[in-house]
């Protein structure tokens, strides 16, 4: 019950949070005039996607939670079988993003 309860808590606040400086972020960038930079055009939005990636993260553990708490089973087992090729991008795009930020 705790593992659900602080699963779907914290990721309802994260989400919630990240909608809320998303939002900010989109009025501070319409309401400053053209041209005035008060920090990177893109900090605000990187802070959001942290938040809201974090948020989605949790979503699984408190589904998993849910459905064990609840009767209703465990849930089907995911083969990652398929999904080994992402383990051989992600470097290479790290790389690519590094590459791109210098």
């Amino acid at each position: 019950m705790g593992q659900f309860a602080f699963s779907a808590l914290a990721a309802a606040i994260l989400l919630g949070v990240f909608l809320i400086s998303l939002l900010v972020a989109f009025i501070q960038n319409s309401v400053l005039p053209p041209g005035f930079l008060v920090l990177s055009d893109l900090s605000p939005y990187l802070f959001a996607a942290g938040l809201g990636w974090m948020g989605v993260l949790l979503v699984p553990s408190a589904v998993h939670a849910g459905r064990r708490l609840f009767g209703s089973g465990e849930p089907r087992a995911f083969r990652w079988g398929s999904y080994t090729w992402f383990g051989y991008l992600a470097f290479p795009l790290i790389l690519l993003g590094f590459g791109i930020q210098h």
